[in-house]
């Protein structure tokens, strides 16, 4: 049970899309309905991250494969359970022909690759327009790419 004031809410913001650990509590309202199918099948104590939110300004959004109520199952070829698990995944990201990617895959088998120079362009906007701080998880994202020689 969440009590406010006293209790943090887990959350990663990246590439313009908001992560959380499913919670029972997400079924409370209408637009994760869809996932109350997790407690038909008895699946709901099992971690699973699912997507809260994308923001509107994004490559992710206009792309129009993730979306709200999504679970995501795995990150850069990762299966990934929870917020710490997607955050270490996205530090470990696929580097092919001269380019830094993400592998972002739903449990539904929808999978979308988005350049880092790309998600840090997005986010940076997103951040600034939203006026709220990037997560350390970001920050370490975008130092890799000014290591890797591409100009951030």
């Amino acid at each position: 049970k969440y009590t406010p004031f006293f209790d943090t809410i887990d959350y990663e913001m990246l590439g313009s899309v908001i992560f959380m650990n499913f919670s029972l509590n997400h079924l409370k309202t209408t637009r994760f309905i869809p996932l109350s199918y997790l407690l038909i099948t008895d699946q709901f104590d099992i971690g699973r991250v699912i997507i809260t939110h994308v923001f509107s300004e994004s490559q992710n959004m206009k792309s129009d494969v993730l979306k709200v109520g999504h679970i995501v199952s795995k990150i850069n070829n990762q299966p990934i359970t929870n917020i710490v698990e997607l955050s270490k995944a996205f530090l470990k990201p696929i580097v092919k022909n001269k380019g830094i990617y993400f592998k972002i895959e739903m449990d539904t088998g929808a999978t979308v690759y988005q350049k880092m120079d790309q998600l840090i362009k997005d986010d940076t906007s997103i951040s600034k327009i939203y006026k709220f701080q990037l997560s350390p998880t970001w920050q370490k994202m975008k130092g890799y790419l000014g290591a890797s020689g591409k100009k951030v």
